[in-house]
């Protein structure tokens, strides 16, 4: 049977959160661990003390969640991280707290709008990537055909992830991206296309 020492020890390896959700539903532990729990919540001075941590932490974490959809909207192109800084303020995170969250908030938020912009670096690279995704797809699928004469669902799924696979390695840009997007439907669209071309050609051999 566990000792109030042992409990002590267990306890003060725990987060304010957890001493908390302990101390609300006491009745489910021993009189041993009661009395451990009132220890390590002394220590960290008292009840009311962590529970004011607590909120505190609460509310810093929803003040974090505002500011960074605040940077959020106002990053574009055009804005830089000191401009959104002289916009952004806050009464409740720190100045270093601020200046962290508006930082990392900012380098999500630009990634994301280089990511949906459309280059000519992008087009070129749709261009490219569907090319190649479009020859590579149409002969797997082709051969598919050709030794099953079957289509089946799981490799229609794996000929569109292949494609943007494909798209996605030349462009660098993810699906959110509009170019990027649309060659992958059109590379599958040529894929199978290709596919059937080869399947009427050589028949099937299977």
């Amino acid at each position: 049977m566990l000792t109030i020492n042992d409990f002590t020890e267990k306890f003060e390896s725990y987060s304010d959160y957890e001493l908390y959700q302990i101390a609300n539903n006491p009745s489910g532990y021993t009189t041993e661990a009661q009395e451990a729990l009132s220890i390590v919540v002394n220590k960290r001075g008292g009840l009311a003390a962590l529970v004011e941590r607590l909120e505190s932490a609460k509310a810093i974490a929803v003040e974090m969640n505002r500011v960074e959809k605040e940077v959020h909207n106002l990053t574009t192109p055009e804005t830089d991280l000191p401009f959104i800084k002289t916009l952004v303020q806050s009464e409740i995170l720190s100045a270093n707290q601020l200046n962290a969250c508006i930082e990392n908030a900012y380098a999500l938020a630009i990634k994301q709008v280089k990511d949906k912009a459309i280059t000519p670096n992008t087009v070129l690279g749709s261009l490219l990537g569907c090319g190649v995704a479009s020859i590579i797809g149409g002969v797997l699928w082709g051969l598919q055909l050709i030794y099953s004469k079957a289509v089946f669902a799981i490799l229609a799924i794996g000929l569109f992830f292949l494609c943007f696979g494909i798209i996605k390695l030349v462009t660098k840009k993810s699906f959110k991206n509009t170019s990027v997007f649309l060659a992958t439907i059109v590379a599958v669209i040529l894929s199978v296309a290709i596919g059937q071309l080869l399947y009427m050609i050589i028949g099937y051999r299977g």
